[in-house]
């Protein structure tokens, strides 16, 4: 994960935040206040509201981070699949790594095309114990 400045900016690279153990596990989102970068993410992510209802987010290459953004005392969030870590061009080495993280990140050439898929599968109702 990384964490942010002041400008929501990623600043240090923090892979044993209890955020990470959490999102790799069913987590809570009230836990934290989340406006991060993950990296490692695999492409998908699953949702599972109080009523049983959920919603799964798979993703292709290169949409292979993960940001979340789940402010406290709020009764939403936002997930999304992207191909960076948020500023990762201005990083030294022009990004794809940053104190050994993987920043991710696509130079792309004129007429150069970059594409990923999102797909959302809706689960009007889980079972959940």
């Amino acid at each position: 994960m990384w964490e942010t400045d002041a400008e929501l900016l990623p600043t240090v690279w923090n892979q044993d935040h209890a955020a990470v153990q959490a999102l790799q596990k069913e987590m809570d989102l009230r836990q934290f206040a989340l406006d991060n970068n993950f990296t490692g993410f695999e492409g998908q992510a699953r949702v599972v509201w109080p009523d049983g209802s959920g919603l799964t987010m798979h993703s292709t290459a290169p949409l292979r981070y993960f940001v979340v953004y789940s402010p406290h005392h709020e009764n939403f969030f936002c997930m999304e699949p992207v191909s960076n870590c948020t500023d990762w061009l201005n990083y030294p080495g022009k990004g794809h790594r940053y104190h050994g993280a993987d920043m991710g990140g696509h130079v792309l050439a004129a007429g150069q095309t970059l594409a990923g898929t999102i797909r959302f599968e809706i689960h009007a109702s889980l079972k959940v114990k």
